[in-house]
């Protein structure tokens, strides 16, 4: 069975994640890119760089290569406020999960998995009341992935993104 290590990114982590998120993009693009990302527009060095700044960057190690990453904080998209969500939440009482993505070369692995799992501990332990977060219409493996893990979908919205993608996604909730 594989060891593998969940712990906060290092500034050394760098130009590793930011290879991750050009790998997973190169990808997506010769592939179905469901989770509709950009190469050199989203995710990007400044996203791991933000989430670094801010300790919620997140990276799943397998033999010291980082296999997977998520950014985990309280931010909650503004157009988050126009969905009726199962329980009334803000600030620090919503763990929000961000980015969340894994090298092609772990495809298949259950690395999603495990750092939701990782995610609902994390929640636990710094007494959030609920985590929620949203994925494109047209990510279908992110979704059943989040179904079959209980979460519940909540609605629809448009996240208002700055570059040019069909902006509907879908948000899901789980009550901790």
């Amino acid at each position: 069975m594989t060891k593998y290590t969940i712990r906060l990114a290092k500034i050394s982590d760098i130009d590793e994640i930011t290879n991750l998120y050009n790998d997973v993009t190169d990808y997506l693009e010769k592939h179905t890119n469901y989770a509709c990302w950009v190469k050199d527009v989203y995710p990007v060095r400044e996203t791991a760089l933000n989430g670094l700044d801010s300790k919620n960057l997140y990276v799943l190690e397998s033999d010291e290569k980082i296999a997977a990453s998520v950014i985990l904080n309280e931010i909650q998209p503004e157009a988050y406020s126009n969905l009726s969500w199962n329980i009334e939440a803000t600030g620090k009482e919503v763990l929000v999960i961000h980015t969340l993505c894994v090298h092609p070369s772990f495809y298949g692995k259950g690395l999603a998995s495990i750092l939701i799992d990782f995610t609902e501990d994390l929640a636990r332990q710094i007494a959030a009341k609920t985590i929620r977060f949203d994925t494109h219409t047209g990510n279908l493996p992110a979704t059943k992935l989040y179904l079959k893990k209980g979460y519940k979908f909540i609605g629809e919205t448009p996240l208002n993104l700055d570059y040019d993608i069909e902006d509907s996604f879908k948000c899901f909730e789980k009550i901790i």
